[in-house]
């Protein structure tokens, strides 16, 4: 390698700054922006490092090297997978040719093709007398030490740098990747530390606002107002440093409930992503409004591209089991599901999903064997596991008295809150009781019949993701196939607005189309 040896973690930064050009790529490493054909964008400190390392080698960059060269010390594993990730979004989003490749077992290297320029990158310095001009090798490594002490020094000064070495940020985005509502404080106060370290970061204030907007969702009913406020502003922070801050914009575009304004929603997501087409968290949200308006391969196709982006990020993982088990996907639905098990046992979201799909796809002895085996973390409450094995005999095939009982047990249980009522509807669909289903869906989304479901999750059951707010999910779920050939399930999405939102839309669901 060249270009490398002179320029460590410790060397002395320039007199100024050096920006380098490789075909139509150009890296300008003081502002970090990457600028290509289709334009420019903003990136991390340890990005542009990264892709100055690798254009200032004209071989493969170990890992290794990555790790002495852009850190400086021991980096993890996830680390620099995100950093590589991160800099392969950047070049396509800026249109160039240039590609960041992996080498098996080796590391990277920056591609140029010979069609858009040369292979060696060449540096941009500005204007000096000739006698004084760096070699062109000496300045591609000065762009290493500038692009480090620009991260580590002026950026801090001003109060703007990107945490990406930040152990609180680090952590709070591990946790979103996670999705556990379980780890919710915990992530919020990480979140707040980061803030506090520094104020003038729209990252750190883009993921408070997130994490604020999922305490909201999940937190306790009584503090949903004033998090509702913390969020907004905490977004405001953000954009007013970052107007393009991808997190606040997708807090700000889900704070309000889906329920009501599936379009609207949607439509502010799309936004959000028209800028920052990469965004996981926005594209993950746009998959859940998706589903929720009975648009399940809408939402399976972004699924897919999320879980491809990043095997690693629970989150993406078990709602995509839903979608593959909707679409009738089962065998890869099971490698799926299968799999987030391995990594995940413990994780309550994944652990449902497993459980549901196994039951509800005529696997009832292994969803039984689930009740009372894997960690103690996912083990449902006395009471719960034993209505749930009840649902799970009667849909075996026991019948009468038994079934009866999984029915009687599943409409008490409707009553007791948002999850509650979800988990009744699935298995009162499941079972074909319609009469209940829709007992508990119209006092559940339209407030109607004798039943009332309390507002809030009660203490004794289990915490799941997106359970407290209204959510229509459900109803396209292979589950509730029974409901949407009755009659009255044109009543019911006709009564909370949903027809609506499809007609105004021309944005038809699935199973419209079908028909």
């Amino acid at each position: 390698m060249h270009g490398l040896h002179s320029a460590g973690p410790g060397s002395d930064p320039p007199g100024d700054s050096t920006e380098v050009r490789a075909g139509t790529l150009l890296l300008r490493p003081a502002p970090r922006e990457i600028v290509g054909p289709a334009g420019t964008v903003m990136v991390e400190p340890k990005v542009m490092q990264v892709l100055l390392c690798l254009a200032a080698s004209e071989s493969v960059v170990t890992r290794r090297q990555l790790e002495q060269y852009c850190w400086g010390t021991v980096a993890s594993d996830e680390m620099i997978n995100r950093a590589v990730a991160a800099a392969r979004r950047a070049l396509r989003a800026v249109g160039t040719e240039a590609e960041l490749q992996t080498i098996p077992r080796t590391g990277y290297r920056l591609v140029v093709p010979a069609t858009v320029g040369p292979a060696e990158p060449q540096a941009v310095p500005p204007e000096r007398p000739e006698s004084s001009r760096p070699t062109r090798r000496a300045l591609v490594a000065a762009s290493l030490a500038t692009a480090g002490a620009v991260a580590a020094g002026f950026w801090w000064q001003r109060q703007a740098a990107d945490l990406v070495g930040d152990p609180a940020l680090e952590q709070v985005r591990l946790a979103w990747r996670m999705g556990r509502p379980d780890h919710g404080a915990q992530s919020l106060g990480l979140a707040r530390e980061a803030v506090k370290r520094a104020p003038g970061s729209g990252e750190a204030w883009g993921w408070l606002a997130l994490m604020l907007r999922d305490t909201a969702e999940f937190g306790p009913v009584a503090e949903a107002s004033s998090i509702v406020s913390a969020c907004e502003t905490a977004a405001r922070r953000a954009l007013a440093i970052d107007p393009a801050q991808p997190q606040a914009h997708t807090a700000l575009a889900t704070l309000p409930p889906l329920f009501g304004n599936w379009v609207a929603t949607r439509q502010r997501l799309r936004t959000v992503l028209a800028a920052s087409p990469d965004e996981p968290c926005a594209s993950d949200h746009l998959g859940f409004a998706e589903f929720a308006m009975g648009r399940v391969k809408a939402a399976a196709a972004i699924g897919e591209t999320l879980v491809a982006a990043d095997p690693l990020a629970a989150v993406h993982q078990y709602k995509h089991v839903y979608r593959l088990w909707t679409l009738g996907r089962l065998a890869e639905m099971d490698r799926v599901a299968d799999r987030a098990m391995t990594l995940w046992p413990d994780h309550p979201a994944v652990f449902m999903a497993r459980l549901w799909t196994l039951a509800f796809t005529g696997r009832v002895p292994a969803a039984r064997g689930m009740l009372t085996e894997g960690p103690e973390a996912v083990r449902l409450p006395p009471a719960l596991a034993l209505l749930y094995d009840q649902t799970f005999v009667a849909l075996g095939g026991a019948g009468g008295a038994a079934r009866a009982t999984a029915i009687n047990g599943n409409l008490e249980m409707g009553r007791r809150g948002p999850g509650a009522a979800l988990m009744a509807v699935n298995h009162l669909g499941a079972l074909g009781a319609l009469d209940e289903a829709f007992m508990v869906i119209n006092a559940w989304l339209r407030h109607q019949g004798p039943l009332v479901v309390a507002q809030d999750n009660p203490a004794d059951l289990p915490d799941v993701n997106e359970l407290r707010r209204r959510k229509t999910n459900m109803l396209f779920l292979p589950s509730a196939a029974g409901l949407r050939a009755d009659p009255r399930f044109a009543e019911l999405v006709n009564g909370i607005g949903l027809a609506r939102e499809w007609h105004r839309s021309g944005l038809k669901p699935d199973y419209l189309l079908a028909g």
